[in-house]
């Protein structure tokens, strides 16, 4: 179960990346949340998506803001430098999105998963805490020529909340 869910998290956080924002990627593998490389610990935005069905969970982007600004102008099509804080906001909560949902389609396909809406969340050292020894992850380390950034899910049995739905206590209205 875990390695096809690592395959299709993998996948998915490839298609979307190079197909929707125009950026090659490469993954490291067996990223560990107590291992988050320095140049994703400052100046970064995060969103959450949690999710419900056969399994509950959550899927986490942790992105510096220099690589989201650059993601803005790719999906937008633009090359102005004025980038706004909902557009910023906007595409990583897009970018969450469509990897949960690939990563969901593509590892089971005939299950049925209620994605919640995407929440900007603050990005301090708790962030990482949604993970622990009781709650199975996946994470993944993703290099670019732009910048790095984190992709990290949890999983769970079925449930009207999320695994890891409590730790995360710091979530943030995008607006």
């Amino acid at each position: 179960m875990i390695q096809s869910l690592k395959a299709a998290l993998k996948a998915s956080i490839s298609e979307v990346l190079e197909t929707m924002f125009f950026l090659p990627v490469d993954m490291c593998e067996d990223f560990r949340p107590e291992e988050v490389p320095q140049d994703i610990q400052e100046d970064v935005c995060g969103c959450r998506v949690n999710f419900t069905g056969n399994v509950s969970g959550a899927f986490l982007s942790v992105i510096p803001e220099t690589l989201l600004r650059t993601l803005v102008k790719n999906f937008l099509g633009t090359d102005s430098d004025a980038i706004s804080k909902d557009q910023r906001t906007g595409t990583i909560s897009e970018i969450t999105n469509m990897i949960a949902g690939n990563t969901l389609s593509r590892w089971d396909r005939h299950a049925v998963y209620n994605l919640h809406l995407p929440r900007i969340v603050t990005c301090d050292a708790g962030i990482w805490d949604m993970a622990s020894e009781d709650i199975p992850y996946q994470g993944c380390y993703v290099r670019s020529c732009e910048g790095n950034m984190v992709v990290h899910m949890t999983i769970g049995p079925p449930s009207e909340e999320p695994a890891g739905q409590g730790s995360l206590k710091r979530d943030i209205d995008p607006a």
